[in-house]
């Protein structure tokens, strides 16, 4: 396996960024719309049970791709402190 070289300055630091941001442009990020496209948010159901509400609502993710979302709040969701992201492998805190 070939060593890397350690960029000995802030010049040398700034091309290798530059080179390491243009490659994962090219490679991972290629698929991905040039132009943001607008959510399309739309509220389905809403029910509570005690103070917990559950609201569901559907997002258009990129093109034609509907999502689905689940919000529970505990009580209203306009007066939230943080937001909770539990689904997938590295769920999060966004405080608000």
């Amino acid at each position: 396996m070939a060593s890397l070289a350690v960029p000995s300055d802030n010049a040398e630091w700034q091309q290798q960024r530059a080179t390491w941001l243009q490659a994962l442009r090219e490679k991972s990020f290629a698929g991905w719309p040039t132009a943001a496209e607008p959510l399309r948010v739309t509220q389905g159901t809403e029910r509570a049970q005690g103070k917990v509400r559950v609201t569901n609502f559907e997002y258009t993710s990129q093109g034609a791709m509907r999502l689905p979302m689940v919000v529970f709040s505990n009580g209203d969701p306009r007066t939230a402190k943080a937001i909770e992201l539990l689904d997938g492998p590295f769920p999060f805190t966004i405080k608000l």
